[in-house]
Parts: C-alpha cells; structure tokens; sequence
C-alpha cells in the first residue's frame, strides 16, 4: 500500500514540478466584466492595466484588442465582428484613454466604409466610403469614440494568475508532507512489527 501512495505521490509531484517550472509567477490577469466579456492582459500594481490586453465575447471569439498604460488606453486598438472569421470592425489610435488621429471603420467583407478624423475622443470628421470611393463628409458634433463597456468590471472580479502559482506550490508541500507521514508512520508500524517477532 505505501508504495502506491509513493508512486502516486510522486507522479503528482512530478506533474506539479512541470506545471510549476512552465509557468513562472506574472502578473497576468483575468477578469469578467459586467457585460460577460472575459478579458485577458497584464497588471500593475493593485490591480491597474498594463500591457496588451484582449477582450473577448461571451464565446472566446476576440472582441478588443489593445495596449494600456498605467489604466489607460495608449496606442493602436482594433476591434472585431462577433461573427465566426473574427473579422476586423475597427482600428483606432489613443493617448491617455482618448481617441486621437484618423479611425478605420470596416464592414465585414473587410471593405473600408468610414474613416474618422479624431481628437480627444471627439470625432471632427467622418470621410463615409462607398465601394471604395468618397461617398459622403460630414462634421458631427460632440460624438465621442471610445470604445464602449471597457471599463464596467469590478476590480474585485479580477484574478491574478500569479495566485495559481502559489497555490500549486502550497498543494506540492502539502502532498510532500502528507508522504512524509505515511512513510514515518509504516515504517514505524514495520519496526514495531519486527520488533514483536
């Protein structure tokens, strides 16, 4: 019997010691926002973004992607159709959480139907294409462009990855004291056994 619970025993700890070795402490983030859109990504200190990040629809399909600084939306971001080819919707520039330069709007042929002309996450002018020529322009006023339901998620809902970590290594010392007991205790049955005959 104790050497099934060593054989085993060890098999776990030998899974462990790969799942352990292969992924080393980050603080990669998981979370699931208000509107059940699981995002993946990098976090600061308390929790804060950093890094890419990728949101994603209730299925897994890629709904957003881009860079955070410091919590804040910085560089390219492109987002996609909730459609089965992952098809590329938008591609928009920011700094500091706001929409800044000229923003590329497709439909899901992939066809470029609009492009925006954006300062501090107002739009200042919409070019609208038409089979690929200038179909209309027009200068709306006060439209904002950030991209919707980034924020809704409670801080309190995100796990650091990180965590796991450190639980595997709590469950590893766990089982390895747990065979240390067995063993103490079969060889001290085994002793007394000998010593009774």
């Amino acid at each position: 019997m104790i050497y099934f619970l060593n054989s085993i025993g060890l098999l776990i700890l030998i899974f462990l010691n790969v799942i352990l070795k292969n992924s080393t402490p980050t603080k990669n983030c998981i979370c699931l926002s208000e509107s059940n859109i699981l995002a993946i990504g990098k976090c600061g200190e308390k929790k804060i973004k950093e890094g890419v990040w990728i949101y994603m629809f209730s299925d897994g399909k890629p709904w957003a992607i881009g860079n955070y600084n410091n919590n804040k939306m910085n560089g390219i971001w492109k987002e996609f159709y909730d459609d089965s080819l992952c098809t590329l919707r938008s591609v928009t520039f920011y700094e500091d959480d706001k929409a800044n330069g000229i923003r590329y709007i497709y439909e899901k042929s992939g066809s470029l139907i609009e492009k925006q002309l954006c300062k501090n996450d107002k739009i200042l002018k919409k070019i609208i294409y038409s089979n690929d020529t200038i179909y209309k322009v027009n200068f709306p006023t006060n439209a904002s462009v950030t991209i919707p339901n980034l924020y809704n998620y409670k801080i309190n809902n995100v796990l650091l990855v990180s965590e796991w970590y450190a639980l595997l290594k709590i469950i590893e010392i766990s089982i390895i004291l747990v065979l240390f007991f067995f063993n103490i205790l079969y060889f001290l049955k085994k002793t007394l056994a000998d010593a009774n005959l």
